[in-house]
């Protein structure tokens, strides 16, 4: 984790990454349309929002329960994709790599 210069928090590499490896898995408070427009309407325009579509009606709110996932920005030239899996019948996000990534590279 470390202080980007223009996107605020950031996470780094901490060690070579394989093309298609789970990189890890976006987790959080799984909340319904509504509550999401509530917690987007409560947020200030400089206020960072870690929120991730599962589906059309539930949206993964990383900003109360969430993991170091919600600090990797997006990006015009993303190094991770997201997945929509399913364990158990409990759908999960997790973020794999694209491409190599060498340690200490941004995700």
């Amino acid at each position: 984790l470390f202080l980007t210069e223009t996107k605020g928090w950031g996470v780094k590499a901490t060690r070579s990454i394989s093309q298609g490896e789970l990189v890890i898995e976006y987790v959080g408070e799984v909340i319904d349309e509504g509550t999401w427009e509530e917690r987007k309407r409560s947020l200030s325009r400089y206020q960072h929002m870690y929120f991730m579509a599962l589906n059309p009606y539930e949206i993964v709110d990383a900003s109360r329960k969430g993991n170091v996932a919600r600090f990797i920005n997006h990006s015009c030239s993303p190094n991770l994709q997201v997945e929509k899996w399913y364990v158990q019948r409990v759908p999960r996000l997790g973020l794999f790599a694209r491409m190599e990534i060498a340690e200490g590279e941004e995700l």
